[in-house]
């Protein structure tokens, strides 16, 4: 069964190698993020995230972090619509 397990983990790797398959990029990414072993958590630092974005380009990380703002924008007018038609609805009650 170790076999398989480690013909999985060279196949993920050499599709991870890929530089065109940004998804196959997370995949190695947090593969190596999971086996960082935090041995102090005192700092509330998560060093697996950490090590995560050292290891990426900085166009990765600009990447990143411009997914990031996406996400929280779309979160946020999500809310802001949920709250605006819950408003609306109140009214017309």
């Amino acid at each position: 069964m170790s076999g398989a397990m480690e013909t999985k983990q060279t196949a993920e790797q050499s599709i991870a190698q890929r530089r065109g398959n940004p998804r196959a990029r997370t995949l190695k990414l947090w593969n190596q993020m999971t086996k960082i072993k935090e041995t102090d958590n005192s700092s509330g630092v998560d060093k697996g995230l950490v090590a995560m974005f050292l290891k990426m380009t900085p166009e990765e990380r600009l990447r990143a972090n411009d997914n990031a703002v996406r996400a929280i924008l779309e979160l946020r007018n999500a809310y802001q619509q949920k709250t605006l038609n819950k408003s609306r609805s109140q009214l017309t009650s």
